[in-house]
This record gives structure tokens, sequence and C-alpha cells, in this order.
């Protein structure tokens, strides 16, 4: 996935499947730039939370598909 034109791994956290199919209580609890291993300012975190908000139940789909 891309943030502000680099690469970044997301980790997901509050995943409940009671709540599907909306899974609003789910959120990105982790990012890094995948080039430096960096983690992400809680700022930063919070513009990619933001700019994701209309993909977030997508990631979440996904997140549940490779565990």
């Amino acid at each position: 996935m891309k943030f502000l034109g680099r690469d970044v791994k997301i980790e997901i956290d509050g995943i409940d499947l009671k709540d599907w199919p909306d899974f609003c209580d789910a959120y990105i609890s982790e990012a890094r730039y995948t080039d430096t291993g960096e983690e992400l300012t809680d700022s930063e975190l919070e513009q990619l939370e933001d700019s994701l908000a209309d993909q977030m139940n997508e990631l979440v789909h996904e997140e549940l598909v490779s565990r």
C-alpha cells in the first residue's frame, strides 16, 4: 500500500467477527515504511487512517483472509 509516495505495511486490530460485515471497531494499530522499517508517527497514522476510511472494510476482509 502507498502512503505519501512510499510503500507502507499496516497492521489492523479491533476486528470483531460479531461485527460482520461492518467491522466498525477495526483500526490501523501500526504502520511502517517498508523501505526503512520506520514506524509512522501518530500524525502520519491519523492521516493514513483518514485516507483509507472508505477502504477500511476491504482491508479488514483482506486481513481475515490472510490469517
